[in-house]
């Protein structure tokens, strides 16, 4: 069974896990991180208007699905909105 949880929730070890998984999203951190995936949109050619935010804020706005253990769950492959988890 898994559960939702924020990002900013998470253990030390599966925040670490989720930033790696997720190499698109737009922070400062992850564009500096891996400047070659996001080439095309530094010149103003981003396919919408591009909302710069850390790594610590997203992960605040996101949450993520976890196993009984801990660890992400890989059957859900994306992330939901932190207002998604219930209280």
């Amino acid at each position: 069974m898994t559960r939702l949880i924020k990002g900013n929730e998470l253990q030390p070890n599966t925040m670490k896990e989720v930033l790696a998984s997720y190499v698109y999203r737009l922070t400062r951190e992850n564009i500096l991180r891996r400047p070659h995936l996001f080439r095309g949109w530094m010149n103003g050619n981003a396919p919408y208007n591009l909302q710069w935010t850390t790594d610590d804020r997203w992960l605040a706005q996101h949450a993520f699905y976890v196993n009984k253990d801990g660890q992400l769950s890989r059957k859900h492959r994306h992330c939901e909105p932190a207002f998604m988890v219930e209280v």
